[in-house]
């Protein structure tokens, strides 16, 4: 996931069973103040993609914007409106960077 700007995590939710979730090296390794809730964000983030992705199987409802939702994390300002940024935003209150 190096060199793609602002990615903290992606998933394959044709992969097994269940899918993987995968959680950058940079987040992971980060020595931020905030690294532990950026891994448990990504994580609950991509896991909420691949249930939508389970869910919701045709594009293009898969780990798309939805129109209810605000896009733009209101904290962070950060733009993304996927299910998983949702539940992201659902249990932290906010999407999770290391700092």
């Amino acid at each position: 996931m190096s060199g793609v700007p602002g990615a903290a995590g992606n998933n394959d939710p044709g992969f097994g069973k269940n899918g993987k979730v995968f959680v950058s090296q940079e987040v992971y390794t980060s020595r931020g103040a905030n690294v532990r809730n950026a891994v448990f964000g990504t994580y609950a983030h991509e896991v909420g993609n691949i249930l939508d992705a389970k869910i919701n199987p045709n594009p293009p409802n898969y780990e798309s914007n939805y129109p209810n939702a605000n896009p733009v994390d209101p904290v962070t300002g950060v733009l993304d409106g996927d299910a998983g940024a949702n539940v992201e935003r659902c249990v932290f209150g906010s999407l999770q960077y290391p700092s």
